[in-house]
């Protein structure tokens, strides 16, 4: 069989619930990167977080993180790294703090917060997606714009109020240089515009010689619908939203049913 490329979102498709990888989706994609196959990751998650699951599973899996801002292979080859223009993040960062939302923008090892985050429980949605090693506090924007140069993309998390997200995503889409996708009910993912998980798995597609046709993408949400296009076969999960599994070419279990390792099985070892 040709080599294939198989990438895969983290939250709500290759980790369960509980923010883990099972081990029938580790052994199955053990046993294809052993076939010659490649895996990588490709999640809105920071970098060091990214490179922490992707590890996980295989030393030799590749890393897509922030959403595609940063895309490395299994090889460690830096295949590109992008960045919000430092004028766009400052008008994010002067909208959220008008419309008294907290933004948190991701580096490749921190989590910069425009102000005090309330506890959230450790195996939440919203907990995981700005998990990092380690959390600063920009609450002044003279101490926001001393870490702008370190900033790679950025969310809007809201679980208490859905119709404020909604009037904060509508001005952050009339910013110019940027991109806003959604990868849960309850947040904005930012990026820089014209970058995304599409386009980092195609480069890493490129980067191991595997035909556009023998890209295999799992995703759930809305941005994991670029890299679904992108992949010969996009393959959303049961669990994910409905209009990504409209659009996508399959539709396996959930991520709490093993819906990685249920495909890659019925695909790979018929």
């Amino acid at each position: 069989m040709e080599k294939h490329l198989i990438c895969s979102d983290l939250d709500g498709t290759l980790l369960s619930s509980d923010q883990m990888i099972s081990q029938k989706n580790k052994q199955i994609l053990r046993d294809l990167i052993a076939d010659g196959h490649y895996f990588t990751v490709a999640t809105g998650r920071l970098f060091t977080m990214a490179r922490f699951f992707a590890e996980s599973v295989h030393k030799e899996a590749g890393v897509i993180a922030s959403n595609g801002a940063i895309a490395i292979s299994g090889s460690g080859k830096v295949l590109y790294k992008a960045q919000i223009k430092p004028e766009v993040l400052l008008e994010i960062y002067r909208i959220c703090q008008s419309e008294d939302m907290l933004v948190s923008f991701f580096s490749e090892n921190t989590v910069y917060s425009s102000k005090e985050r309330k506890r959230l429980r450790k195996t939440s949605d919203a907990a995981a997606r700005v998990a990092a090693p380690s959390y600063k506090l920009v609450e002044r924007e003279t101490d926001f714009l001393q870490v702008i140069p370190e900033i790679v993309n950025g969310i809007v998390i809201e679980d208490d109020g859905p119709k404020r997200i909604g009037v904060v995503r509508e001005l952050l889409e009339k910013v110019n240089g940027l991109t806003c996708l959604s990868s849960h009910a309850n947040n904005i993912e930012l990026l820089p515009e014209g970058h995304d998980k599409r386009l980092a798995v195609r480069e890493l597609a490129r980067e191991l010689h595997v035909k556009p046709e023998n890209v295999i993408a799992f995703g759930d949400g809305e941005n994991d619908l670029g890299m679904l296009r992108e992949a010969g076969i996009g393959v959303a999960m049961k669990n994910g939203d409905h209009f990504v599994k409209k659009q996508a070419d399959a539709v396996t279990k959930s991520n709490d049913r093993d819906g990685v390792h249920h495909f890659l099985k019925s695909y790979f070892y018929k």
